[in-house]
């Protein structure tokens, strides 16, 4: 190739690279539209959510940006699971101590899924100019990450966090599943309505 007037030669292994790099992206692109897709088959029981997003001038910027928010996420969802995870043995607990007759009334509970990625803005439509306040933006917006995530040199980086963990297998996807800490939820359920807001307060009702 030629770079400001001076040639250079790219070996064998950077067009292996380069080719391997292609694969794994395009399949990325499309485990998180099968995702998505999936995810669009529950469009009437969605009740929260929101969407944020920045914009840089260059790839590299946009992988670092994707990877501090990454960090910030998986804290977060470690946070959440390990509370989840002492509400579910409080409430076993509380159930082994009733009769089977008069069990407790378990709290209504809550999937959660945050989708991360970066994308190339010029191979893509620009993110709702208003967020997510009803569930049709919530529609919209993942009906643009099926589209999206596939385009050719679009996708830059992804990842797919959510409560309970769900193998791929489960959520329409052939691979990646979620990219947390890898300890799972050992079989708990989601979170409760009050855990998952205070764990999440950008999340607004979905009208």
């Amino acid at each position: 190739k030629e770079l400001n007037g001076k040639t250079e030669m790219i070996t064998p292994n950077q067009v292996e690279g380069s080719f391997a790099s292609k694969i794994k992206q395009k399949a990325m692109g499309e485990y998180l539209s099968n995702v998505a897709s999936t995810f669009l088959q529950y469009r009437d029981t969605m009740q929260y959510g929101s969407i944020d997003s920045i914009r840089v001038p260059f790839v590299e910027e946009a992988k670092k940006a994707l990877q501090r928010a990454s960090n910030e996420e998986r804290t977060i969802f470690k946070q959440a699971r390990k509370q989840q995870s002492q509400q579910s043995t409080a409430t076993k607990n509380n159930t082994k101590s009733t009769t089977t007759n008069n069990l407790p009334l378990l709290p209504k509970s809550y999937v959660l899924a945050t989708i991360l990625l970066a994308i190339k803005g010029d191979h893509t439509s620009v993110p709702l100019p208003f967020g997510i306040v009803r569930q049709r933006d919530m529609v919209r917006a993942l009906g643009r990450i099926v589209t999206d995530a596939t385009v050719d040199d679009c996708l830059v980086g992804a990842e797919l966090l959510m409560i309970p963990n769900v193998s791929a297998a489960n959520i329409g996807g052939d691979g990646g599943g979620d990219g947390g800490d890898g300890s799972g939820d050992g079989g708990y359920g989601g979170l409760t309505e009050g855990d998952m807001l205070k764990s999440f307060p950008e999340l607004v009702p979905l009208t």
